[in-house]
């Protein structure tokens, strides 16, 4: 995290040769998860500022989450 996402590439291709020959799928599949969502970082940078609740940040969560809603 300290290293932005320079540190991120460097720590990956160390884990994950670019050699490796499902290289882009691990890296796609990987970006993929929760954690590099936007979504995610703004709930957790407002619960971290006193913005929102913990309880605001799950009620937005399960309204994200209601049937009929995109995710």
């Amino acid at each position: 995290m300290e290293r932005g996402w320079e540190g991120f590439e460097q720590e990956f291709e160390r884990i994950v040769p670019r050699s490796r020959a499902d290289y882009e799928d691990v890296k796609r599949e990987l970006l993929c998860e929760p954690i590099f969502r936007l979504k995610v970082h703004r709930r957790l940078a407002e619960g971290a500022l006193g913005i929102k609740t913990a309880d605001e940040i799950w009620e937005e969560i399960e309204r994200d989450r209601a049937p009929g809603k995109p995710h």
